[in-house]
Formats: structure tokens, C-alpha cells, sequence
């Protein structure tokens, strides 16, 4: 990552924005997943207080995370009205 903003230009720019958001994203699919492995099943009210700290998201903000686990490999089962399970990695 650049630390220091003299060097930022045009062809890299994209390296200096994008670290912080992957890591924020590493850190909420790690997260998720130790949630997954803790609990049977998972709703969307414990995903919300325990990775986004309780904020108000919306839920398709929490089916791209679920997606990108799936992407991943991981099996995880939608039960409607329940929640999330994981079911195993592929």
C-alpha cells in the first residue's frame, strides 16, 4: 500500500483505494464464517450486531456476503424464516 500521497497517480491509484475496503471485506467474511461454525443457524439480526456493530443494513447487503462465501466454495443454506447454515466447504 502507498503510504506516502506524493507517489499516488493515475495508473495506481486503484492499489491506494482498494486495500482498505478488501481488508474490511477479508475481515467481515472471516467473521461471518466463525459466526457460521458457532451457531446452528445464523439470522440476519445476528449478522447485523455482530459484523456490522448493530447498524441498519439491508438485506441484500447481506446476501452479497453470503454470495461471496458461496463464490468461495462454501455450502451455506438459506432457511427462510430461520436463517443460515453451514452446511460444508465444497
Amino acid at each position: 500500500m502507498i503510504t506516502d500521497i506524493s507517489k499516488i497517480t493515475l495508473e495506481n491509484i486503484n492499489d491506494f483505494m482498494e486495500k482498505p475496503y478488501q481488508r474490511q471485506l477479508k475481515d467481515k467474511k472471516q467473521k461471518l464464517l466463525l459466526l457460521l461454525k458457532e451457531k446452528e443457524y445464523v439470522t440476519s439480526k445476528d449478522i447485523r450486531e455482530k459484523i456490522y456493530n448493530g447498524r441498519d443494513v439491508k438485506r441484500q447487503t447481506i446476501g452479497q456476503l453470503i454470495r461471496r462465501l458461496r463464490d468461495e466454495g462454501y455450502k451455506i443454506q438459506t432457511i427462510a424464516k430461520v436463517g443460515y447454515k453451514l452446511r460444508e466447504r465444497r
